[in-house]
């Protein structure tokens, strides 16, 4: 990241705030759009995966059973079963073969929920940070209390003017948020942008950070641990609250900083926004 604030942001120590606010609607966009269309693409791939699950099965049945015939007919059944001609006779294949569909099918779905959580908390971690951003940019001032201390020498200050120096601080600290965890990001808006009592940024939704905190730990397990083969209890619920949080959280820097959508025409700023620098 870039400082923009020394790039194109102020001139002679001068805040552009005017540009600035132009450019962080064009982040604070990004954030909305990458909400809007990649929730909407695992809701789509969701839906592929469980319509294609009952279309494809018989083939797999198939398929199973075909592969699990021949190798008790094959020169090497006798090497892996005592008496492959007997299970033949007995069809204990075929219950061996649907179990063994059953167990990819299920594995299937599960790992579809694995991903979803995957897909979903990476989407909205990165949104968060274009929040974040937006309202860096935006307002760099207000940033003074989470960048904490930095010696300043003498000869930087009489080179360089106050918000430049300000401004390679931030960039530093947002480089930090970014590899923070979702919840560093979640606090940080709420600190910034502390909502009015009886805020709803979404309706029929409350925010819960040891809800969020519980879907991050999942998150966690399913990576580092691969538990990709284990049900996930209501995903869609899960996925429709993470989905939920990102524009809840949205709705903070637009009340504190009235900050807008110029995709669809509601910049309060500009229809003509310049392309972001970060």
């Amino acid at each position: 990241m870039t400082n923009i604030w020394k790039e194109k942001l102020t001139k002679n120590g001068a805040f552009n705030g005017q540009l600035a606010k132009l450019e962080a609607e064009q982040i604070f966009d990004r954030g909305f759009m990458s909400l809007m269309t990649n929730f909407t693409s695992i809701r789509s791939f969701r839906k592929v995966i469980k319509r294609g699950i009952p279309a494809v099965e018989p083939e797999l049945r198939r398929e199973d059973l075909t592969f699990l015939t021949g190798l008790l007919r094959s020169a090497v059944g006798n090497r892996y079963f005592a008496d492959p001609q007997k299970i033949l006779r007995d069809h204990r294949h075929v219950e061996l073969a649907k179990l063994t569909t059953d167990t990819v099918l299920q594995t299937t779905s599960n790992a579809t929920d694995a991903a979803s959580i995957i897909f979903g908390h990476a989407i909205l971690d990165a949104a968060l940070f274009d929040f974040c951003t937006a309202c860096a940019i935006l307002a760099p001032f207000d940033w003074l209390r989470f960048i904490g201390s930095r010696k300043i020498t003498l000869d930087e200050l009489h080179k360089h003017p106050e918000l430049d120096l300000l401004g390679d601080i931030l960039v530093a600290a947002l480089e930090e948020l970014e590899r923070e965890s979702l919840l560093k990001k979640a606090d940080r808006l709420y600190a910034l942008c502390q909502p009015p009592a009886g805020h709803q940024g979404v309706i029929d939704y409350t925010y819960d950070r040891e809800r969020l905190e519980e879907i991050d730990r999942l998150r966690h397990d399913i990576v580092h641990r691969i538990k990709i083969k284990d049900p996930i209890p209501k995903c869609d619920e899960l996925l429709l609250y993470l989905d939920q949080t990102g524009f809840h959280l949205m709705s903070l820097p637009n009340h504190k900083y009235d900050l807008r959508l110029p995709s669809l025409g509601t910049s309060a700023s500009s229809n003509e926004a310049p392309k972001s620098a970060t």
